[in-house]
């Protein structure tokens, strides 16, 4: 269960400061407030796991909230219309990786790969699956993968929520697979690009920004978390012990990604299934030469 009042670095940077705007949106999970200086920041319930961009554990009444209005921060006080929000001793939660493994594990892969066929991941107007984006990985083919932004249903498009997916995938190899810097440096600086991402909404372009600094959304980031506690195949950890308790892990944590939102969590993990099954396969090739 997560704590109240937590939030990634840039909304509570955000949220810190004396600033104005507009509310952008009002749902029933959520309220964005879209600040002058653009930053879109995503108000979530207590328990809900967040993004760079979100603070969670706020109480409001979205019945005060109307889209459109003006809204204010000045010494930790949300003031909009009517409504105050103390946003004093928001937690700042790190959301970058903390360990990379120094070799993929096969059955991690096998069960990211096989948790990914299981999902209805499809979106008609995203014209990769993950064979393809494997595909895109392994011949280094950038302009498909980057093609990908703007596509797809969702708040973040469906090829949005991959390409994160490939961005983290390729942060968490850079210890076992030698293409991922490489790779993760291409895609980084082409979505730089501001005329393609002006293809894509404001919060794609946000998440593109922080994923590209190591940042991610706490559902990826604790599933890559739980799969480096699954030991590789050779490793000298007795797999009888360990595996069983890792995999569910693992499973548990794959489950959160999938669940969140409609599309984005399947697309998601589709492209961070692409990554490790890209990496694997390649490092058997390598080991059969």
């Amino acid at each position: 269960m997560y704590n109240p009042l937590r939030a990634g670095a840039p909304a509570a940077s955000a949220l810190a400061r004396d600033g104005a705007g507009q509310v952008a949106s009002v749902h029933r999970r959520a309220i964005n407030l879209l600040f002058d200086d653009g930053s879109l920041i995503g108000l979530l319930p207590a328990n809900h796991p967040i993004h760079p961009w979100a603070a969670s554990g706020v109480s409001w009444d979205a019945d005060l909230f109307e889209a459109g209005a003006s809204f204010e921060t000045s010494k930790g006080v949300l003031a909009a219309g009517r409504l105050r929000l103390d946003l004093t001793d928001i937690e700042v939660v790190d959301l970058r990786l903390t360990r990379r493994p120094a070799m993929l594990s096969a059955a991690a892969v096998e069960t990211i790969a096989a948790i990914d066929a299981s999902s209805d991941a499809d979106d008609p107007l995203v014209p990769l699956g993950r064979d393809e984006l494997q595909s895109c990985l392994t011949g280094s083919d950038i302009v498909n993968l980057i093609d990908l932004v703007g596509r797809g249903l969702g708040h973040t498009p469906s090829g949005d929520d991959a390409l994160l997916g490939i961005l983290a995938g390729l942060d968490f190899c850079l210890d076992s697979w030698p293409p991922a810097a490489r790779l993760r440096d291409q895609v980084s600086a082409a979505l730089q690009d501001q005329a393609l991402l002006s293809r894509t909404t404001r919060l794609s372009g946000q998440l593109f920004e922080t994923a590209a600094a190591g940042q991610y959304p706490e559902p990826l980031r604790d599933l890559l978390e739980a799969i480096c506690g699954m030991a590789p195949q050779n490793s000298p950890i007795d797999r009888s012990v360990r595996d069983p308790v890792s995999r569910t892990a693992v499973i548990e944590a794959a489950a959160r990604l999938r669940s969140l939102g409609r599309t984005s969590g399947p697309a998601t993990l589709r492209g961070l299934a692409a990554v490790m099954t890209a990496a694997c396969g390649e490092r058997r090739g390598t080991a059969r030469t």
